[in-house]
């Protein structure tokens, strides 16, 4: 699955849109509202997922995600990344 991390719900919600529009995919669009609400086997059930990064931490922290699930990641203006 391809997975695009944001950093703010506005942005997931765009370019899962975006994503969505421009290849035909069915999205998951993940945020702070919704997030906890997705089990783990419908994750596997969507080939593109776009969320915040919370969201993102936090699903891999329960187990619901795992690196090796992925086959790209896109982490959108990663510069705002900073702790």
């Amino acid at each position: 699955m391809a997975v695009l991390v944001t950093h703010r719900v506005p942005l997931a919600f765009q370019q899962g849109q975006v994503i969505r529009e421009q290849t035909g995919l069915e999205v998951l669009i993940a945020c702070g509202e919704n997030g906890d609400e997705v089990p783990k086997r419908r994750l596997a059930d969507f080939p593109a997922i776009a969320c915040t990064a919370q969201v993102f931490i936090n699903w891999l922290k329960r187990g619901l995600l795992r690196m090796d699930d992925l086959s790209l990641l896109i982490i959108d203006e990663v510069h705002h990344a900073v702790k």
